[in-house]
Order: C-alpha cells, then sequence, then structure tokens
C-alpha cells in the first residue's frame, strides 16, 4: 500500500540557501525488474524530473504551502534491470523575491517512487543534494515575476548535459520539516513541453558592450541594430560567421514557454536571450515593457550545447545577441512550448467569418493560457485573479468540457487565507494588494459550476468562507445597507474599487473613465450578486440563514435602486445625494444582470449605452464577460454580435494571433490577455442556445 503523502519525507539541501537551484540526485536498484515506475512528487516552488536520463516531467501546481498539490506520473523504462536513476532539479525564488503567484516558504522537495513489485523508495537523508551554482545571482524580472537567470555553463556539474551523475562526493540531503499540508492530487491538466520552430528570421549586427542583466532588455531596446532578412538557418550562420552577432527568429504566432537555443561557440561566450510580443516601429524586438524585463544571460562553457529557460514567458519573437567572445554557431532556436492536456476546445457556430476569426483568436489564448493554474497573462503577471479567473475558467469548461479550472477556482476561494483586516488578496495562489470588487467575484462561480454542472462546488465550506468574508463589508455598509466610498489607492494597505480599468490611469483609453468618488454603484452591485447567490446556496442546502440573506439580498437591491438609479439609467456613483454624471457601460450591465433594472427599462438602458458609444466610458475587453450577455438578456443579441466584430476586428486586422489586453494594444497592454476571451464565451451561448455564465 502506498504511504499518504504526508507521510513522505521533505528534503532540502544541507546548505539552504534561501534562494537559488538546487540538485537532487539518487541512484536505487529495485529488487525486481522495473519496467515501470509510479512516482509522486511535489517542490517548493518548481521542480523538473529527469529518470535515467530523460526529461519526465515539471510542477507541481506551486503557490500555497497550505494546499500542496501532488503530481502522479507512470514512467516507461527502456531498460528494466537497468538501476533506476532519478534527477530533480528545484527551484526556490526566495521570499525576497515578492512573486504575487507565491506564498513564501521554505525550499523542499518530496518524492515517492514504487515499482512494479510494490517496493517503494521515498526522499531523505541518503539522496545527493547539490546546490546548483550555474544559475548566478540575478535581478528581478518584474514586480510580479521573481528573478532572472544568469546562466553559467562552465559551472555545470559533471554529466550534466546527459542528467547523468556520479554523485557520492556529493553533500547528502536533511531531512526537513515545512509548513505543507493540505496534501491532495494534481487539481489541473499536467503541463506538456512542446516545440515552436522559427517562420523568418533576421540577423544583424549591434555594438560591442557587456550591459548589467537588469538594464539588458532596456539596451536591447535602444541599442543600434542593423537586421536583414536571411532565408534559412543555414543563411543565419553565415551571416554569423561573416561577423553579424544578433539574431531574430520570429515564430509566426505568440507561444507560451520556455527559451531554447543550441548553439557551438568558445567558452566564455556570452549570450543574451530575450522574448517579445511585438515590435519596435524599426522592426527590432520590443524586449523591455511596462517596468518587466524578459532576457536571460547565457554563458558557454566550450563547444556545442543546449540550453533551456527555467523560467517561461509569452513571446512571438526570440531575440539573440552575442555580448561578449565569439564566434558562434546556431543549431536550434526556438519556443519550448508548454501546453496544458486539455480536450479540443469546440468551434462555436458563427454567423460571419469575422465572428469565427474572433471566436478562433480567443479560443488560441484560453488555450495557451492554461497553465499550472489560470494566468492574468503569461509575460508580466503569471497570476490568477478572481475578477478574470472565474470567466476563463468558466470558458475553458464550456469550450472543453474540463471544469476542473473552475473547480481549482473555487476550491481557492476556500482555501485562500484571509488577510489580518479580513480581506482577500486579489489573485490565488498568491499574496497581492486587495481589489475590493474582485473579493466578492468568487461567488459567481458557483452560479457557473451549478448552471454546468448541475450542482454547487463543496456549498457548507463556500459558504462558511463568504459568512467570514462579508463580515468585512458588513463592518462598513451604513445604515441603508449601502457600501461607502472605499477606493482609496493611498491607503495602507490600498482600497481599490477596480469595477474595470478604465479611469484608474494604469491604461489609456479614448473614452472617459469610471467615475469613482463617492458610493460605488458598481462595488455595490457586486456585493448585491454576492449575497444573492449566498442566498441561494443557503435555501438549497437548508442553512439557517437564508430567509435572512435573501431578505437583505432584497432590501439591498432596493437601495441601489434608489441611491445610484435616475431616468433609466445607472449612474456610476452618489456622494451626498447628488449623483455622479457618468452612467458607465459598466455599472449598467452589472444592474441588467443583478435585476437591478429589468424587463423594457433594461432594454432602454442598454440601447443607450450602445448609443452613447463615443460619449460614455465603455467596457475593456475584461468587462465585456458582463456587458454581451447583458445585451443578450435585453434581446439585443445581434447588437452584441455587431459590437465584437466592432471591438475585436482591429485586433485581427493588426495581426494579433492571441487576444490584446486592451483594445488599442499599445505600450501598456499585453498582447496575449485571456480576460479578452469574452466573446468565445458569449458565442457558444448562441451556439448552445442557452447562456452558460449566467444561468439565471
Amino acid at each position: 500500500m502506498e504511504r499518504p503523502y504526508a507521510d513522505i519525507p521533505w528534503i532540502w539541501t544541507a546548505a539552504a540557501p534561501a534562494a537559488g537551484y538546487a540538485l537532487f540526485h539518487r541512484r536505487w536498484r529495485p529488487a525486481r525488474p522495473a519496467p515501470w515506475l509510479r512516482l509522486r512528487l511535489t517542490a517548493c516552488a518548481y521542480y523538473e524530473l529527469w529518470v535515467d536520463g530523460r526529461f519526465a516531467g515539471r510542477g507541481p501546481v506551486h503557490g500555497d504551502p497550505a494546499w500542496t498539490c501532488w503530481d502522479e506520473l507512470t514512467i516507461h523504462r527502456a531498460d528494466p534491470l537497468a538501476a533506476v536513476e532519478l534527477a530533480v532539479v528545484v527551484h526556490l525564488p526566495g521570499p525576497e523575491a515578492g512573486i504575487s503567484t507565491l506564498i513564501p516558504a521554505p525550499g523542499g522537495l518530496a518524492l515517492a517512487c514504487a515499482g512494479e513489485g510494490g517496493e517503494e523508495l521515498v526522499t531523505d537523508a541518503q539522496w545527493a543534494a547539490l546546490p546548483l551554482t550555474q544559475w548566478r545571482p540575478a535581478p528581478k524580472r518584474g514586480w510580479a515575476l521573481g528573478w532572472a537567470e544568469d546562466y553559467d555553463a562552465r559551472l555545470e556539474p559533471a554529466g550534466w548535459a546527459a542528467k547523468r551523475f556520479d554523485s557520492t562526493a556529493w553533500p547528502r540531503a536533511c531531512v526537513v520539516q515545512g509548513p505543507w499540508s493540505g496534501h491532495a492530487p494534481r487539481p489541473v491538466p499536467t503541463i506538456v513541453l512542446g516545440a515552436a520552430e522559427p517562420h523568418r528570421w533576421q540577423v544583424g549586427t549591434v555594438p560591442a558592450a557587456l550591459p548589467p542583466l537588469a538594464e539588458a532588455s532596456l539596451h536591447a531596446d535602444r541599442e543600434a541594430l542593423a537586421q536583414r532578412p536571411a532565408a534559412d538557418l543555414a543563411a543565419v550562420n553565415r551571416a554569423l560567421a561573416a561577423g553579424a552577432n544578433a539574431v531574430t527568429a520570429d515564430l509566426g504566432a505568440e507561444h507560451i514557454g520556455h527559451y531554447e537555443v543550441e548553439l557551438e561557440a568558445p567558452a566564455g561566450t556570452v549570450v543574451d536571450l530575450a522574448g517579445a510580443e511585438l515590435l519596435q516601429a524599426d522592426g527590432r524586438p520590443w524586449i523591455h515593457r511596462k517596468g518587466t524585463s524578459y532576457t536571460v544571460r547565457v554563458t558557454a562553457a566550450g563547444g556545442r550545447m543546449r540550453f533551456r529557460s527555467f523560467l517561461w514567458s509569452g513571446f512571438r519573437w526570440l531575440h539573440l545577441a552575442v555580448r561578449a567572445g565569439g564566434p558562434l554557431r546556431l543549431h536550434a532556436l526556438r519556443c519550448a512550448t508548454r501546453s496544458a492536456c486539455l480536450p479540443a476546445a469546440a468551434e462555436p457556430a458563427c454567423a460571419t467569418p469575422a465572428l469565427a476569426a474572433v471566436a478562433a483568436l480567443c479560443r488560441r489564448t484560453l488555450v495557451l493560457c492554461a497553465q499550472e493554474h489560470l494566468i492574468d497573462c503569461p509575460t508580466r503577471e503569471q497570476a490568477q485573479y478572481w475578477g478574470d479567473g472565474v470567466f476563463i475558467a468558466q470558458a475553458i469548461a464550456a469550450g472543453t468540457g474540463d471544469a476542473s479550472y473552475l473547480r481549482f477556482y473555487l476550491d481557492g476561494f476556500i482555501a485562500a487565507a484571509l488577510t489580518p483586516e479580513g480581506q482577500l488578496p486579489s489573485v490565488y495562489p498568491g499574496r497581492h494588494v486587495t481589489l475590493l470588487d474582485y473579493s466578492l467575484i468568487p461567488l459567481l462561480a458557483q452560479r457557473f459550476h451549478r448552471g454546468g454542472q448541475g450542482c454547487w462546488h463543496r456549498p457548507a465550506e463556500t459558504l462558511a468562507k463568504a459568512r467570514a468574508l462579508k463580515r468585512w463589508y458588513d463592518a462598513r455598509r451604513g445604515a441603508d445597507g449601502l457600501l461607502p466610498q472605499l477606493h482609496d489607492l493611498q491607503a495602507k494597505p490600498p482600497l481599490i474599487t477596480f469595477i474595470d480599468h478604465p479611469g484608474l490611469g494604469w491604461h489609456d483609453f479614448p473614452h472617459r473613465g469610471i467615475e469613482r468618488a463617492g458610493r460605488s454603484a458598481g462595488l455595490n452591485l457586486f456585493l448585491l450578486l454576492y449575497i444573492r447567490t449566498m442566498a441561494a446556496i443557503a435555501a438549497d442546502t437548508g442553512a439557517d440563514d437564508a430567509a435572512a440573506l435573501a431578505a437583505e439580498a432584497a432590501a439591498l437591491e432596493a437601495a441601489v435602486r434608489r441611491a445610484f438609479v435616475a431616468d433609466g439609467l445607472v449612474h456610476d456613483a452618489e456622494q451626498d445625494g447628488v449623483r455622479s454624471e457618468g452612467t458607465s457601460w459598466q455599472v449598467n450591465a452589472l444592474a441588467v444582470l443583478a435585476g437591478v433594472l429589468r424587463g423594457d427599462q433594461a432594454v432602454v438602458a442598454m440601447r443607450a449605452m450602445l448609443a452613447g458609444y463615443d460619449r460614455l466610458c465603455r467596457c475593456s475587453p475584461y468587462f465585456h464577460f458582463y456587458f454581451l450577455p447583458a445585451l443578450a438578456r435585453t434581446g439585443l443579441a445581434a447588437e452584441a454580435e455587431a459590437l465584437i466584430e466592432r471591438e475585436w476586428g482591429p485586433m485581427l486586422a493588426a495581426g494579433a494571433t492571441t487576444a490584446w489586453e486592451g483594445f488599442q494594444g499599445d505600450a501598456k497592454d499585453t498582447l496575449c490577455h485571456p480576460w479578452s476571451t469574452a466573446p468565445y464565451l458569449f458565442l457558444l451561448e448562441r451556439s448552445a442556445g442557452r447562456p452558460l455564465a449566467w444561468p439565471d
């Protein structure tokens, strides 16, 4: 019988580095031949596993030591009689990295390996544990991503290329105790690696310079670069032999994965690799964007070598610059792609080719961005936010039939620790500022789960968590039940009423923003949806507070209508009895979905939103997850389809291969953002003939 996850020992290096990379190694000969192995393993924070010199996998679903996720792998072996050789590289970013997708925890590896006869090997003090020095100390990539990579192949341990080691002289591992608990099998599909090869090549010359790695991305954006096309890799190598020292590979479309290069160069040759989502006006890759650097530095050991970055990103162009030494011969430059093992995503029936093209763009974006957990984007924010994560998970569930990401999202709401103030961080797993409306959105996922799967997910535990979070809002509500103005970027910690990007100044828009001065209609509408969902779950499960919650929701609905509705429209805010001038698309769509605007009043309001296209605050791509269903609910589905073509069409016309963060696609936007995939879910609903995201 397999031992429980909780009984498998954890190990770490004796030196116990606060951050960095470590290699764990064990050679084991089972008593019986082992044609296959069953491995169960996890690590803090990331691992890569090799079995008998072959790459076997990467994981785990990381982030929360209180919910430790385990990978389970079956490995078929070429030689059942040979000794089993296990090698595991573990990366620990360290608590000072400030990665928004990680809750700080010490480094560790836990593994159990069983053969056909049931004999089991586990991590213990007999394992070799070697701190890896080829990854040198490096600067942060960005506020949410942790460290860059400065890799010196001259410091690789013997056997690194083949992942076959003689570890007899290495230090032994230490068995460690840590905060890991809540042990469970992997909750989402396994990530597999593939390859995206270049479609086109450019070669060129840059001035001789070796900037500090922290400045390398900006340096690459600004240095002189003369490029010309190269027909193929052979032409690239002829140019390199003739004195070129820069290469740009165009993968033909945005991909998510690791930088991978195979090269020959003298020892000490320094190469910078950097991915980019778009080109600058002069045709060079735009590498440093919105305060984030994407450069990895590699120093050659001499001869032929292969390097694959440990960390990953989203990019279409991969730029290589020789910074010192040379000459260099290039054998491969590619993206080692990452993709989840999901069923094929459905293609919705579309009324026009333009709609079909938008649906395909959104479908590709969703599938690419399904990683160990859902992500805001694959570049600067590899984090699962409560706000958009619910719709991304639902779109994947509706399109592929795989609801695992939706369940992971719902389980995350239960698992996430509240802040000392009683609020939720805006991401899970991880720690980040609170967005007051995002904290209220996870309960919407329960409605989506019930609509798609026919039941509430873990309703009792969800209600308990919802009641605990609700206390933060109840402590601040006024006599009429409404929340006062809470938006305060200067508070410690900040209090942010997000709703949507317009008006915050984080991104640029060609129209006005949401007004946030005073009591927020949007925030109170989200609170209404939250309490109403609590009431529905409570009623279906026989909870004692079901009737009280239903009455509270009814009273709050009436208060919202009195405070914010005038002349048939919902105003963004109200202060001292005066409603704001702004009547944004966002709050009016929310009011329709929350039932504050009903019947003909809802139809008139949504028609007014469309008529005010040039003068009102419109939605970013994200909030179309609300706006498009509100149009459909009011009988304006044809207008919704026309709006999709109007808003997403320019992305396609500009050559987008994934959905942009904003309709502008400017310097502040990422160009692969699953929060911009609302048309896919909407068009699936149209094909199905029933709501998938707003079932009631």
